[in-house]
């Protein structure tokens, strides 16, 4: 089963997202980026859902540092954030308040 790793520090979103994601896939949650750093790192998941503005490392700072490492160089994610929507070094935009999540699923399968 592919995994899934899903970076946001609201639990509502965070809690939501995992109960949509693990009807298809393994879902591994983080609540800030340096916990998904090490998760992502560890892991190696075929896809990441990730948040920019969080405690304790942000996304921009995450993605930094994931691309550091081999892997995380060709790692495959999605930004969702209510940030302006701007490109984080090559990975999509969505919007957290007008994606659904349904449309979150269906660019995951696409892309994973």
């Amino acid at each position: 089963m592919k995994k899934v790793l899903v970076i946001e520090d609201e639990t509502v979103l965070r809690t939501a997202l995992k109960m949509k994601l693990e009807k298809e896939f393994e879902v591994l949650t983080a609540s800030n980026g340096k916990e998904g750093l090490e998760i992502a790192l560890r892991e190696h998941p075929d896809f990441i859902v990730l948040d920019l503005i969080m405690p304790v490392m942000g996304g921009e700072e995450f993605v930094e540092l994931i691309h550091e490492d081999e892997w995380g160089k060709t790692s495959k994610a999605v930004v969702l954030s209510n940030l302006m929507e701007h490109e984080v070094n090559g990975y999509k935009f969505m919007l957290k308040s007008s994606t659904r999540l349904d449309d979150l699923l269906s660019y995951i399968q696409r892309h994973i």
